[in-house]
């Protein structure tokens, strides 16, 4: 369903009625369940960057989403409108062992 003979789970979440699973080297997907019981992908962040955790908040009641995105060693910050590219407004560095 989501592209692929293998899939590698790094994190998931379930937000705002929407469920996001990122997929370790590939992105975040953002799936959503129809009124017939099918998994529909709404919505998909291409990120190949090694990171393995993510949080996600909505900015008002839009489309406008926050998405965190860490590695061990960085925080990855993104604004996605869902529909156009996401924007990294920051990147911020993570102190050894923290």
């Amino acid at each position: 369903m989501l592209g692929g003979s293998s899939l590698s789970i790094a994190d998931f979440a379930v937000y705002d009625g929407l469920m996001y699973v990122l997929a370790y080297n590939k992105g975040l997907y953002e799936l959503r369940l129809t009124p017939n019981q099918r998994v529909e992908i709404r919505s998909f962040f291409e990120i190949r960057m090694d990171v393995n955790r993510f949080a996600i908040n909505r900015l008002g009641f839009n489309d406008d989403l926050n998405v965190v995105f860490s590695n061990g060693n960085s925080l990855y910050q993104y604004d996605w409108v869902i529909g156009k590219a996401p924007v990294l407004t920051a990147k911020y560095g993570l102190m050894p062992n923290s």
